[in-house]
């Protein structure tokens, strides 16, 4: 499954994931179609995103971001 830059399948690829790999859920579009993801390069990579923010922002951590369509995302915890 490919992550893209937008909420779009028109979007350029940010990057490509493997099947069940661990990710953070950061929010939804508006139509709720698509998710915003932070996406670990290892596990138990400190990505910069366990603490709340009061305003949308764009991710800057040392993790790569993207969105991903929620009909791939099967949440196990939390």
């Amino acid at each position: 499954v490919a992550a893209r830059l937008a909420p779009s399948d028109s979007a350029a690829i940010s990057v490509s994931l493997l099947v069940n790999q661990e990710l953070y859920l950061c929010g939804s579009s508006p139509d709720g179609e698509w998710e915003s993801v932070v996406i670990p390069s290892k596990a138990g990579q400190d990505c910069g995103v366990s603490t709340p923010v009061t305003e949308p922002t764009i991710y800057t951590g040392p993790c790569r971001s993207g969105w991903l369509p929620s009909k791939h995302i099967q949440v196990v915890a939390g």
